[in-house]
């Protein structure tokens, strides 16, 4: 979701021990990630945390080569299939198949080609793409995958990372920029530690090169019959003592990045950009480790630092690093040692083998555990510890329940569909929230038009939507679809589908979904969704006020997630104007007096001293949908921990049956998908509630049913 110029993802499926990468080149527990806390993408910019919370769900272990992490089962994985068209080959009744992966509304499936002849059937093979196919779904869906799909599905690492433009220049003398870098690699690697420039070489190509850079730099290399390899800025071998321990340019530069007293890779160094770092890493190869079984051995025990870092450079550069914690050894490959330049030539030509970044995985259920949820900027991906791009949370299934923040404050809505794919399984869901938060009226877009040249095929897809709408209560009938290109209206092509079809769509709207009678007279009440601290001025949260008017300086109460406190209005912001009041139907900016952003939270309300109280538990009467609706295909019993979103608030709730007037247990336990049942809600943190509220409950990345409080017991 968005505001302002600001997009979040929230992340709500990793289990307390699962490690991410950190742009400093460490990494951090899901469960000590708090505000703040700073992680890395797989596009090499920051991830940075907003808020974190917790609690427990069904878990699954998701395990693969070098690693494995916990998750729920609507965590979203990053997947690819390598190979998605196999070869022709003969079938079992004489005739002649050819297999391939292909992505049926965004899942994969398997499908099969049957030909007479081979000749046909490798015709057929050839003609296809044999690009990798990506995508992108939850580990529940992956496990409702049949096993001759699921063996060629697998998560892969990140590739190579671009950083921008470094600030650090490392150029000395005539030497560029990534000559330098590869000199400090090979002094990073040399496994001196005295701070001189010493190691052994038995490479001509690295003595070499080491002496034409050392040459521009204003420097010599002097060598021995042993293979003793050493930069001085003395021309005399018998006075050459080390380049860094003398005062010259290189040991100058050493000092400026801050590592001549204790070897590491600086941040500096780690973000700089690719060509830098590639020589940084090929200098390391050149002047240690050793070959072993077509890949390249580097060990560092005596500087876990320096080890570390390095393995974070290498990953950054697209190399998959499997790293032996207990001798500080890291085997790496992944792409041809043709792209570093490294000097030795036996190193360059057998040391690093081609292999995809692809891993094959498993999954498991571990039942109910411990998660760690967080809300972060940009988007949710990011990288594990050992850069596996294992995670997207900004799908549809997570994306759902910032939906239902969105359309508890819309008086109407546009719901926008493809012309090529006609409704899809969210569009249900869509429907089924929109009508289930009070928007009675809507507009539907069909969007790419300029893609379908059959006429017959938008009267389908609006046909189709027309029976959808009627479905779930809507105007079907009579409830304006405008088919267009947003593409189209963005490039100013086509005016008939582009500008004017917007123009027609805007129009619609004005006049199909009408102007609201807003709440004026009730007590203020705006539900928090969003908190921002503004230097100089203190924190403002954002939010649709629900209902009544406020004026800046009234006294407000913050009710939720703790004890309720009250703080003063100081100012009132809306579209960056400063105004004096807000009333119901306003998205608002307000700023609070002396509160500080750790004291509020989202979910939390704004609303005037008195009129409303945090419960806990409350009785609700539930409708569970059906697995045809998109819920749950299985029944539910007591003690049942879906989460529960009402307003702006995602709490987890546990379910349980109503007993008798003397504790006896209803009739029947279990809770049936299509089932209308009325069950005590307990949830894990006090919100502001009121009877006749309506609320959804999701599991596992999906809506499993609606309901409405009818009486609160505490």
């Amino acid at each position: 979701y968005e505001t302002g110029n600001r997009h979040y993802a929230h992340v709500d499926c990793f289990g307390p021990n699962v490690e991410f990468a950190t742009p400093e080149g460490g990494v951090v527990r899901a469960a000590d990630v708090k505000q703040g806390s700073v992680l890395l993408g797989p596009d090499g910019s920051q991830r940075i945390v907003q808020k974190a919370w917790g609690g427990e769900k069904i878990m699954y272990r998701v395990v693969y080569a070098g690693g494995e992490f916990t998750c729920t089962g609507g965590h979203i994985l990053c997947l690819r299939v390598d190979t998605p068209v196999l070869p022709a080959q003969a079938g079992s009744q004489g005739e002649f198949v050819v297999a391939s992966v292909v992505l049926e509304n965004g899942v994969p499936a398997l499908s099969v080609a049957s030909f007479e002849s081979a000749a046909e059937a490798e015709a057929h093979y050839d003609a296809q793409s044999k690009a990798p196919v990506a995508f992108e779904i939850t580990v529940e869906q992956f496990q409702q995958l049949p096993e001759t799909v699921r063996e060629h599905i697998r998560m892969f690492h990140a590739e190579t990372l671009e950083f921008g433009t470094s600030t650090v220049d490392l150029a000395i003398g005539d030497a560029t920029q990534e000559e330098v870098a590869w000199a400090i690699g090979a002094w990073l690697g040399s496994g001196s530690s005295d701070g001189s420039f010493t190691f052994q070489s038995n490479s001509d190509e690295v003595v070499s090169k080491l002496s034409a850079v050392a040459s521009k730099m204003g420097m010599h290399v002097h060598t021995n019959e042993s293979g003793c390899v050493v930069l001085s800025s003395s021309a005399k071998a018998d006075e050459a003592i080390g380049g860094c321990q003398e005062s010259n340019v290189f040991s100058a530069k050493l000092s400026e990045l801050g590592v001549l007293d204790a070897k590491n890779i600086p941040d500096s160094l780690r973000r700089h950009s690719v060509a830098v770092r590639s020589a940084l890493t090929a200098g390391v190869v050149d002047a240690n480790g050793s070959c072993a079984n077509g890949q390249f051995v580097v060990e560092q025990s005596a500087n876990s630092e320096l080890f570390s870092s390095f393995v974070w450079v290498l990953r950054s550069l697209g190399f998959v690093c499997n790293v032996a914690e207990s001798s500080l050894c890291v085997k790496f490959n992944g792409r041809l040692a043709d792209t570093l330049p490294i000097a030795s030539v036996g190193k360059r030509t057998t040391a690093l083998v081609p292999s995809s970044t692809s891993v094959q995985f498993t999954v498991d259920s571990i039942g109910e555990h411990e998660f760690c949820g967080f809300e972060v900027d940009v988007d949710g991906l990011m990288l594990l510890a050992d850069f596996v791009v294992a995670h997207n949370c900004p799908g549809h299934a997570d994306y759902i329940k910032n939906m239902i923040t969105g359309a508890a404050q819309m008086d109407g809505a546009i719901i926008v569909v493809s012309a090529t794919d006609g409704q899809m399984p969210q569009t249900r869901e869509h429907l089924l929230l929109a009508k289930q938060v009070g928007i009675k009226k809507l507009v539907v877009f069909i969007n790419k038009a300029d893609a379908i040249d059959d006429e017959e095929m938008l009267e389908l897809v609006e046909m189709e939507m027309r029976e959808l709408l009627s479905e779930y209560g809507f105007e079907g009938d009579t409830t304006p679809i405008v088919s267009g290109s947003a593409l189209c209206a963005l490039e100013g092509r086509v005016p008939n589908l582009g500008v004017e079809a917007i123009h027609k769509l805007m129009a619609a709207v004005d006049a199909w979904i009408p102007t609201p009678e807003r709440d004026l007279d009730k007590p203020f009440l705006m539900p928090v969704e969003d908190i921002f601290s503004i230097a100089g001025r203190g924190t403002v949260v954002t939010g649709r006020v629900e209902r009544g008017r406020i004026t800046k300086g009234q006294e407000l109460e913050v009710v939720g997630y703790g004890a309720p406190f009250k703080t003063t209005l100081t100012g009132v912001e809306m579209f960056h104007k400063q105004l004096e009041e807000g009333r119901a139907g306003d998205n608002m900016g307000a700023l609070l007096r002396g509160v500080k952003r750790e004291a509020l939270t989202r979910g939390q309300v704004l609303a005037a001293p008195g009129t409303i109280k945090a419960h806990k538990n409350f009785i609700a009467s539930l409708y569970v949908l059906t697995e045809e609706e998109g819920g749950r295909h299985t029944p539910f019993t007591d003690n049942y921990r879906p989460q529960l979103f009402v307003r702006t608030c995602d709490v987890t709730a546990v379910l349980t049956h109503v007993r008798g007037p003397n504790g006896e247990d209803p009739e029947n336990m279990m809770v049936m998908p299509g089932d209308n049942v009325t069950m005590k809600c307990e949830l894990l943190a006090e919100i502001a509630i009121e009877t006749g509220m309506r609320f959804t409950i999701r599991e596992g990345g999906r809506t499993v049913g609606t309901g409405v409080v009818t009486e609160l017991t505490e």
